[in-house]
């Protein structure tokens, strides 16, 4: 069976050389491909207008035009798909300004079999992804850097680095104020604020604005990691202490000149806890079932969505270990109330995914803000960023509508508030997902049959590039359904 199709146009004016590599192609045992043939380079443009073509097998002698000429007048309409010239002549040099010009390949008739000349159109075929690739991730990457660096640029403070977007509140101003101010020096801060306000963004602009941003930054969400495995994960562990156990060292010893980022401290066990407390006064690590200690050199920053003094009024939060950790207190304010955020995080997830999914929406509909702008937002930035990269993905118009917001917003039922992370929501995350996954699906599939296949086609009906309409058929399994004979 072969491994995959390749829809192949050969523009050739013989019939008896186009039946020959017809019959040579079709003996390929690892590729089938599916050709279509025009004998003048006029009906060969007429097809390619069309779409739908991976790769072009071109003569250069034709009725209608010949040599060089007939390479430079195809590659210009169709730059980006892949051109391997074959002809009779057997000039060197042709095949070598043909290359330099931006053909893939060069084959000269009756010196190739059809494994050669299957694989040569392979190769061909692969090498001018790459190119794309590499292009599309340079441009990205230009994009992006633009993006970041234009968000927020009146409101950035000089030596901070921050890979998020600076806030219009006073508070949160005022936070990035202290981590510009406490980033170079050793002292523990802890972070303090709901889910989703961005606490590992600011504990990363506490690591990267300092002396220590050359070095390793860890984080261990303590929530994550089973109790009875985080002292390990924490400390290491010695090598023999159980049959088969191996040394492994800790994250306290994998960030050893940088910062190690404590995510969730409140859920950790009073028990370890009191081994943490140790650490941090005496930075010495000791792995589990070792009787010696290492020296570290690490800035703990930790974070915490609960009230840590109504935990230690509980007794399962060690009033020295709050105080250890608080040398600096940063509170990150929610989400719900800040007008101008909302409205200006909205924008900067629009531009965000517009770059990552390859659309062009130019904004959010009125509606859509005031919508917007009345909900609570539980989950806080997070929340927002993830309804706004949905309404970017499934968004058919110009704009985003009230429509492509999640039912909530369109029928104003509020959003339940995140609790402990548990079976059950994990579960909800990964139907969420699979929901999602099945939708894109299904859009793309509707795009693709009412373009009839053609790939150009269907990505001005979906506002998406062609590039990103074939990554999004490759991350489905799509495949373009056999030509009727």
């Amino acid at each position: 069976m072969p491994e995959f199709s390749v829809h192949l146009l050969l523009v050739e004016d013989n019939p008896g050389d186009a039946d020959l590599v017809r019959e040579m192609l079709d003996s390929s045992s690892d590729v089938r491909f599916d050709l279509q043939h025009a004998e003048r380079l006029s009906s060969g443009l007429a097809l390619l207008a069309g779409g739908g073509y991976d790769v072009i097998l071109l003569d250069l002698g034709l009725p209608d035009s010949s040599g060089l000429d007939t390479f430079y007048e195809l590659h210009a309409a169709v730059p980006w798909i892949p051109v391997v010239v074959l002809t009779g002549s057997s000039d060197g040099q042709v095949g070598i300004q043909a290359v330099a010009a931006g053909a893939q390949d060069f084959l000269v008739k009756g010196s190739v079999n059809g494994a050669t000349l299957a694989r040569r159109i392979r190769y061909a075929l692969e090498r001018k992804r790459a190119e794309r690739t590499i292009a599309d991730i340079r441009e990205r990457g230009r994009e992006m850097t633009e993006l970041v660096l234009s968000t927020g640029r009146e409101r950035q403070l000089p030596g901070l680095v921050y890979d998020g977007m600076v806030s219009c509140s006073p508070q949160m101003l005022a936070n990035l104020g202290v981590v510009r101010k406490v980033a170079d020096t050793n002292v523990p801060v802890l972070i303090r604020g709901e889910s989703g306000t961005g606490k590992e963004l600011v504990a990363r602009a506490l690591h990267d604005s300092g002396r220590r941003s050359a070095l390793p930054f860890i984080v261990v969400n303590c929530a994550a990691v089973p109790e009875t495995l985080l002292e390990a994960e924490l400390f290491g562990i010695r090598k023999g202490i159980a049959t088969g156990v191996t040394e492994r060292k800790g994250k306290f010893e994998a960030a050893d000149g940088g910062t190690l980022f404590l995510d969730e401290i409140g859920d950790m066990s009073p028990a370890l806890q009191a081994k943490l407390l140790r650490v941090l006064q005496d930075s010495l690590v000791e792995q589990v079932g070792s009787h010696s200690a290492t020296k570290v050199d690490v800035r703990v920053v930790a974070a915490t969505n609960q009230d840590l003094h109504r935990r230690i009024a509980e007794g399962v939060f060690r009033k020295g270990l709050y105080y250890r950790l608080n040398a600096v207190e940063l509170v990150l304010p929610p989400l719900r109330g800040r007008t101008d955020d909302i409205r200006e995080f909205t924008s900067y997830f629009i531009r965000k995914f517009n770059l990552e999914f390859e659309r062009a929406l130019a904004g959010a509909d009125a509606e859509v803000i005031q919508h917007l702008l009345a909900h609570d937002w539980p989950g806080n930035i997070r929340e927002l960023e993830h309804v706004i990269k949905r309404a970017v993905v499934v968004a058919e118009g110009s704009t985003i509508r009230l429509q492509d917001l999640p039912e909530e917003f369109r029928t104003g039922i509020p959003a339940a508030r995140p609790g402990p992370a548990g079976p059950l929501r994990h579960a909800r995350s990964s139907v969420e997902t699979e929901i999602g996954g099945d939708v894109e699906k299904r859009l793309l599939l509707n795009y693709m049959e009412k373009a009839n296949w053609n790939a150009t086609e269907a990505a001005k009906l979906a506002g998406y590039s062609r590039v990103h309409i074939y990554r999004l058929m490759r991350k489905h399994g799509i495949t373009r359904p056999e030509r009727s004979e």
